[in-house]
């Protein structure tokens, strides 16, 4: 009863409309120290429970109503984030967390090339989509 999710993110690339073939999102219980993992790939679901020790503080998602959960509008966010950097032929790739602050958890839209190697992330806070960094900084 008192788990909370970790992180929900994107295993495989977004289509135009938001859906990935892949997710995961990952509970935690402080109480019962045990992680649950659930991974829906193409409609199929595997859950896995592990007793860990690891998590001491873990940042749980706080959403609210205001929360947004449009991917397409968070990635169009990400790319005119990107400002001049090239992306062509780069998947996005998203996660949300919480950030251990009591602030609203932020998303991270991760760019990747075709070997899954990340040619920008960006962090946007999820109540507002304003865009709170970029790694590597933002071009002009």
């Amino acid at each position: 009863p008192d788990s909370a999710p970790l992180p929900l993110m994107t295993m495989g690339p977004p289509d135009d409309q938001g859906r990935s073939t892949s997710w995961m999102v990952e509970f935690f219980s402080l109480k019962g120290k045990k992680s649950h993992s659930i991974n829906i790939t193409e409609a199929g679901m595997f859950c896995n429970a592990v007793v860990t020790d690891a998590v001491v503080s873990p940042q749980f998602v706080k959403e609210s109503e205001d929360t947004i959960f449009d991917l397409p509008r968070l990635i169009k966010i990400a790319r005119e984030a990107a400002g001049t950097m090239d992306l062509t032929g780069a998947q996005a790739r998203a996660s949300i967390q919480g950030n251990g602050s009591g602030e609203p958890a932020r998303w991270s839209i991760a760019f990747v090339d075709a070997n899954g190697y990340p040619k920008l992330q960006v962090s946007i806070d999820s109540t507002t989509g304003a865009v709170t960094g970029t790694s590597p900084p933002r071009l002009p």
